[in-house]
């Protein structure tokens, strides 16, 4: 029974060890790091994600990218111009903005003609809300 023990105790070990390496690993390893960083962090990757340990360090990497901002203008026959921009900091309540970021952020991720779509249905909404003929 000490042999098993012995067992026990060394494969907890190496268990707990490898939960460290790869908890650690992870947001290291996500570019722009070094390709030695990136490599190692491709060990931990199937444990990380059979546990859902893989939190999406990317979004919160030391470069993110730049956020897209949708930006419009609506024209008014005899009056000044509506400038848009959306997301901005002044929407509130918090969740609200952070709707109306993923929205414009995902614009990004479709085709083109998907995304022309987007932008189309985009200027129907703001000219409706408007009260606006074209946008």
């Amino acid at each position: 029974m000490t042999g098993l023990r012995k067992i026990g105790f060394y494969l907890l070990n190496a268990w707990l060890a490898f939960h460290v390496f790869a908890i650690f690993i992870a947001p290291a390893g996500m570019p722009p790091a070094s390709p030695l960083l990136v490599d190692i962090s491709r060990v931990a990757l199937p444990y990380n994600q059979a546990l859902f340990l893989n939190h999406g360090y990317h979004f919160f990497a030391p470069d993110p990218g730049a956020s897209r901002l949708v930006e419009y203008e609506i024209d008014r026959p005899g009056d000044l111009p509506i400038i848009g921009r959306f997301p901005t900091t002044s929407i509130r309540p918090r969740l609200l903005y952070h709707r109306y970021f993923m929205l414009a952020e995902n614009v990004g991720a479709f085709p083109e003609a998907m995304q022309a779509e987007m932008f189309e249905a985009y200027a129907r909404h703001f000219a409706e809300q408007h009260q606006a003929d074209s946008i």
